[in-house]
């Protein structure tokens, strides 16, 4: 038997009722059952069954669930045989269920025997002390919220009730890592994403209101589709090769012929519709959260923001605001530090390519912020630090922040301390106090703006250096 996943869980098929077996992506095997459902599994084998494929006028063959396949990649699959009758049961071997308190369990009823007359019986598996059950006869394992699993045999009856206390060990006897699921990324999942036979780009508007229940689950698969295009080397339509191209080819005039978005937002521009704004959101979740891939993988290309250091590479000057690169890039060139200003929270895919160029360096990185003084801009950096880990940039905990109250006189400190925003949640405040102490143990803060003039920001610099 096969352990495999749908959407409503785990459930068990034979391998005579698989018509395909496919690698997909992430170590997720595509499963399409003779019946036409798609499937999911891990840890599988290529398989072609041609006894319930379709040959192609092409000289392809189409399965039930309308992927292609060359002829030549076509495999006889022996057929699962019964096994042969067992002296001492009171059936066929296949019409056992199970074994439990010195009874069979069969589809006739319970049949009384020895203590020991499961051993008779080779496809038995014990998930509880006193209940064997037959794998061939295994159905599908239902997850309640209760942290209950409910295992069922093949016609839907009830078979066993796992609690959390024994879930591993069952789990465990079935040859499983999880009664939940399969050790496989959750994204794919929880997305639904999968692989479709036919481009979505392309689709019809029926076709696409069949398929996708929501602009959120369509908007995903775009995303997978087109990353599993450039991984196959599949020519189709040509995408955007930032946000605002994929949103526009093939994203959005997807997402309209599916109806769930109208063809003339009232937003004139695209960063301001809320649809737009979910789409980047996802995306952004999938590169980052979920590190499924990424940007790069996706077919992004390179932003340009950043530059590598020359003599001083491992020390990255991080500058928050747009307005202030001026001050901060000639110093960078001066130091040969790397240096990137984000312009705010930093942008995911900023981030991924300024990784990229640091990557060759093979060195252990440092983080000197010229970010606001307040728990916003400390937070920003934090996140920066984090983006850089996620693309596999080596990071020292520590980040030395420039600006601070000690390179300020008091009259500045005077005329530029300011309370913390109204809006910053008490508990980010009450955190960033307890790690920068404030100025003299109070919620001020101060804008980057105001370390100047540029000597003054260098000298901060070469303390930091």
């Amino acid at each position: 038997m096969l352990a495999l996943e749908d959407e409503d869980g785990l459930f068990f098929a034979p391998p005579s009722q698989v018509a395909s077996i496919t690698p997909e992506f992430a170590g997720r095997w595509r499963v399409v059952l003779a019946d036409g459902r798609l499937t999911y599994g891990a840890n599988l084998t290529t398989l072609l069954n041609l006894e319930h494929l379709t040959p192609e006028a092409d000289g392809r063959w189409r399965d039930p669930a309308g992927f292609t396949y060359p002829a030549q990649t076509l495999q006889p699959v022996a057929p699962t045989r019964p096994l042969p009758a067992i002296e001492g049961l009171p059936c066929p071997p296949e019409r056992v269920r199970g074994f439990s308190q010195a009874a069979w369990l069969t589809d006739e009823g319970e049949v009384p025997c020895a203590k020991d007359a499961h051993r008779l019986h080779p496809e038995l598996v014990q998930l509880r002390r006193d209940l064997w059950v037959n794998q061939r006869r295994l159905g599908r394992i239902q997850k309640e919220a209760s942290n209950t699993w409910h295992i069922r045999y093949d016609d839907g009856t009830l078979a066993l009730t796992v609690y959390r206390i024994r879930e591993p060990k069952v789990a465990q006897a079935l040859g499983l890592s999880s009664l939940s699921h399969l050790p496989l990324p959750r994204a794919l999942f929880r997305e639904q994403m999968r692989d479709y036979p036919i481009e979505l780009a392309l689709c019809s508007a029926q076709q696409l209101k069949s398929w996708f229940s929501s602009a959120r689950q369509l908007t995903a698969n775009l995303i997978f589709q087109a990353l599993r295009y450039r991984q196959q080397g599949v020519a189709g339509t040509n995408y955007g090769h930032d946000h605002r191209g994929f949103w526009y080819a093939p994203t959005n005039p997807t997402l309209v012929r599916a109806g769930f978005l109208q063809p003339h937002p009232e937003c004139e521009r695209a960063t301001d519709d809320p649809h737009y704004v979910a789409y980047t959101s996802l995306l952004g979740q999938l590169v980052g959260e979920d590190q499924l891939f990424t940007y790069a993988e996706l077919g992004f290309e390179d932003p340009g923001a950043g530059q590598a250091g020359t003599t001083r590479p491992q020390t990255i000057l991080l500058v928050e605001k747009d307005s202030l690169e001026h001050y901060a890039r000639p110093l960078a060139d001066e130091f040969g530090l790397s240096w990137i200003v984000t312009g705010g929270y930093p942008k995911l895919i900023d981030v991924e390519f300024f990784a990229r160029r640091l990557a060759s360096f093979g060195l252990v990185f440092r983080v000197i912020a010229f970010v606001d003084f307040d728990p916003e801009g400390w937070q920003l950096a934090d996140a920066f630090v984090r983006q850089l880990r996620r693309f596999g940039i080596e990071v020292q905990t520590q980040i030395l922040f420039l600006v601070r109250p000690e390179s300020f006189t008091a009259e500045d400190l005077e005329l530029y301390a300011l309370p913390c925003h109204s809006g910053t949640p008490a508990k980010s405040v009450s955190a960033w106090l307890e790690r920068g102490g404030g100025i003299q143990g109070q919620p001020l803060c101060l804008h980057a703006n105001h370390l100047q003039p540029l000597s003054r920001l260098r000298e901060a610099l070469v303390r930091a250096l």
